[in-house]
């Protein structure tokens, strides 16, 4: 890989670090305890609980392997790395 495909992957990988955590942020806030409602809500709800917790599940293994390739390729710093040749 030349350095500067170095670099756009870099930048590919912290954007998508972050796309992933605003996502989990945002499923988690879907994870609202109610108590209220007849047993058909709540048999609702709780189908769509288990919808968002595999979501979690789905999200936070991408955000790990994102997380491991970016410690592996040293995101931030191949601006000061010396150039990179195949």
């Amino acid at each position: 890989m030349t350095r500067t495909q170095l670099i756009r992957f870099d930048h590919l990988l912290g954007a998508k670090r972050a796309e992933l955590l605003r996502s989990l942020h945002e499923l988690r806030g879907r994870l609202v305890a109610d108590r209220h409602g007849d047993a058909m809500d709540r048999s609702r709800r709780a189908a769509d609980r288990a919808i968002v917790l595999q979501g979690i599940d789905l999200e936070s293994e991408l955000l790990r392997r994102v997380e491991g390739a970016i410690q592996r390729f040293g995101i931030g710093r191949l601006a000061y790395a010396p150039t990179v040749t195949a």
